[in-house]
């Protein structure tokens, strides 16, 4: 369980009450390039697979993942991008053209930041190399769209500029992500460095008031932990198809909820991530059949962090081309010149307790 409530988070926190639901669902029939869901937004292969083939290589260890982190960047990469590479990042986002980007991304920042009694905080900058200009085009829509400031950097003083960033990504998640870039991932070269940053932090509708030491089973042995209780009206549903128990833990406001996935089986988490990775639409019916139940609900008690290569998960699902210093296909970024994606890397941090829930991710590119 607790792994699996790290992984889906993210992916699962706007999971809101039925009104909003029949009016997304409105909104998503009358677009010719949404595939058909219902309460997960399965478009594109980031939001699909991300989460699922980072948990699956890290099924040893404790994982938390930000697909919305991830998809901010790749969404503003694509405003600058063209052929080969343009599709990649379409694909990866599910939209059909350039030109949908905006409104794509426009209602989903929207949706994220109208979340009643919850606080949820995006930031997006661009640093750019005091040298280089940005072609107007993607500056403009990179304001608009994403709201991104874009701030002049002394890229040959890298200690200098990873200190700056480092200082406004930790104003921008309320001091939990620290030291996201070092000074080696700065050079003279680099023209543009873009950071996105999210920060959750969400009361529990009906808070945890029994806390008590219990065991907790993981893949490989039995600890003593921190457990907390509480009983009260859930919503709860199981499902065959992934063997799984599934609870939604509502927030204050009533439209955030958090989504617990737990499998039946001790050892059965690779199975239910694989099932989800081969086809992710049987988690999305299975939040369709939620009922209220009165039940009595034990969760762990934790802060968990986590630091990823996201180039090697883009990769994965077939985000390569920005990659290529010599064909990036990035080339409507920086006046008068091709840039191209070195290295892309996140980190996350979630703290759940009795009170509610604090997250927040950052990604560098």
């Amino acid at each position: 369980m607790k792994k699996i409530l790290l992984i889906f988070y993210v992916i699962l926190l706007i999971y809101g009450s039925d009104g909003r639901r029949k009016s997304k669902k409105r909104l998503r029939e009358t677009s010719s390039e949404v595939s058909s869901y219902r309460n997960l937004d399965l478009r594109g292969r980031l939001r699909k697979s991300l989460f699922v083939i980072n948990a699956l290589e890290n099924l040893a260890q404790n994982t938390i993942c930000s697909p919305m982190s991830a998809l901010l960047p790749i969404g503003k990469l694509a405003l600058g991008a063209r052929n080969t590479t343009l599709e990649e990042l379409l694909e990866g986002v599910g939209v059909i053209s350039q030109q949908k980007i905006k409104p794509h991304f426009k209602r989903l920042i929207a949706e994220l930041r109208y979340l009643p009694g919850v606080k949820l905080d995006l930031a997006s900058r661009l640093y750019i190399d005091q040298h280089a200009k940005l072609v107007s085009s993607f500056e403009s829509e990179a304001k608009e769209i994403f709201n991104s400031s874009v701030v002049k950097a002394d890229f040959e003083s890298p200690v200098i500029t990873a200190d700056k960033i480092n200082a406004w990504v930790e104003s921008q998640t309320a001091d939990m992500i620290h030291d996201m870039i070092s000074p080696d991932d700065i050079s003279p070269d680099s023209s543009v460095i873009m950071i996105n940053a999210i920060y959750f932090n969400g009361k529990w509708a009906m808070p945890f008031h029994n806390i008590q030491t219990s065991t907790f089973h993981t893949p490989s042995d039995v600890r003593r932990i921190l457990m907390m209780s509480t009983t009260g009206l859930f919503n709860y549903t199981e499902s065959g198809a992934l063997d799984s128990q599934i609870l939604k833990l509502p927030y204050v406001g009533g439209v955030a909820s958090l989504i617990i996935v737990l499998p039946k089986a001790r050892n059965g988490l690779p199975l239910l991530l694989s099932q989800i990775k081969l086809a992710p639409e049987i988690l999305d019916s299975a939040l369709a059949a939620f009922w209220e139940t009165t039940l009595q609900v034990t969760i762990p008690k934790f802060k968990i962090s986590a630091e990823m290569d996201l180039r090697k998960l883009y990769e994965r699902i077939g985000i390569k081309r920005m990659f290529n210093a010599q064909e990036s296909g990035l080339s409507n970024i920086v006046r008068e010149k091709t840039v191209f994606v070195s290295k892309a890397k996140q980190k996350a941090v979630i703290d759940v307790n009795e009170r509610g829930t604090e997250a927040s991710a950052a990604t560098c590119e």
